[in-house]
């Protein structure tokens, strides 16, 4: 397996889609994610999208805090 197919597609060589807004290879000739779809697939595409997002940042904040709580419980015990 070459080098760059083990790099996040952020990190190739990628452009953003000005029809759906999502990443894809410089090499490709279209977007794969939404070439084929009409504007009812692609407005489902972007909700889709959306909810994953949104399921991400909340994955974050919970990640942020949990991380704050063990910090601080950490600092507590090294200043028993």
């Amino acid at each position: 397996m070459a080098l760059p197919s083990l790099l996040p597609l952020r990190l190739q060589r990628s452009r953003r889609c000005q029809r759906c807004g999502l990443r894809y290879p410089r090499k490709a000739a279209q977007c794969p994610h939404c070439a084929d779809l009409d504007e009812q697939g692609l407005a489902a595409l972007r909700e889709r999208v959306a909810e994953e997002h949104a399921g991400a940042a909340e994955l974050g904040r919970f990640l942020g805090i949990a991380a704050a709580v063990i910090a601080a419980a950490l600092l507590a015990l090294a200043l028993l």
